[in-house]
């Protein structure tokens, strides 16, 4: 988003790149906040982490492929609509509760949920691959946990979409960093690019994976996760509805 789009007024928190001195902790002075800016340039995309006691294994026993496009579609009135392949998230509709509450042969056709079992006293690492179909960049947002950035890309030309299961000739494999990779909870994901982020699936329950420009999320750029629990969790669904109904 340029600077200028915000109701025609400036805003320079709106640039992709940003600009500012650093300083040494202690008291700084009016006066040394206004130096002249140096031409050091820090590039989040090549960033590492600090060493870690978690060692993060070779591969992950399960990985979801994802692909986000906004769209404007005559079906929808070509309002700007967002996709997680094909699905364009919204509230269930009907009946009214939270999803955690139904099983999911209740669940509507706005609801892309892949299902993470867990098995107690093992860890359970998920990878998960993120496509950009966009022209602009989407900073991706998990809930519940957080999680390592493996690799990005961004394409300068045509698309970098990645596809571990495609024997695309000439489609290179990422390099993945599984030694000092960063810890966040919220990745740009470049334009016709990619980002593979891997987290631990320790934290039970059905967690939203969404687009952090807001309006984006409300358009429908968003899914969820449902990490361990039973698949369709009849235990949990009479005591849940009993209690989301009771809140209503």
């Amino acid at each position: 988003m340029l600077p200028f789009r915000n109701f025609k007024y400036p805003n320079q928190a709106l640039r992709q790149n940003q600009t500012f001195p650093l300083f040494d902790s202690g008291p700084v002075s009016d006066k040394a906040i206004f130096i002249e800016p140096t031409s050091n340039h820090f590039d989040l995309a090549t960033a590492r982490g600090a060493p870690s006691a978690e060692k993060l294994p070779p591969t992950a026993p399960q990985t979801i492929l994802l692909y986000a496009k906004t769209q404007k579609l005559s079906i929808s009135s070509n309002h700007p609509t967002g996709f997680m392949n094909r699905t364009t998230w919204s509230p269930q509709s009907s009946p009214e509760l939270p999803l955690i509450s139904l099983p999911r042969s209740d669940w509507d056709k706005n609801q892309l949920v892949p299902y993470v079992p867990t098995t107690p006293g093992n860890e359970t690492w998920v990878d998960i691959i993120i496509n950009n179909l966009d022209d602009g960049a989407h900073p991706f947002h998990l809930h519940g946990h957080s999680f390592y950035v493996l690799a990005t890309h961004r394409s300068e030309h045509g698309w970098g979409s990645y596809n571990p299961y495609s024997n695309t000739a000439g489609q290179p494999r990422p390099e993945l960093n599984l030694e000092n990779p960063v810890k966040k909870d919220t990745v740009s994901v470049p334009r016709r690019g990619y980002a593979i982020i891997r987290f631990k699936a320790d934290n039970v329950g059905i967690w939203m994976l969404h687009c952090h420009v807001l309006f984006h999320q409300a358009s429908g750029m968003a899914m969820g996760i449902q990490v361990g629990g039973e698949e369709v969790h009849e235990e949990v669904n009479t005591a849940a509805r009993s209690l989301c109904r009771n809140r209503t």
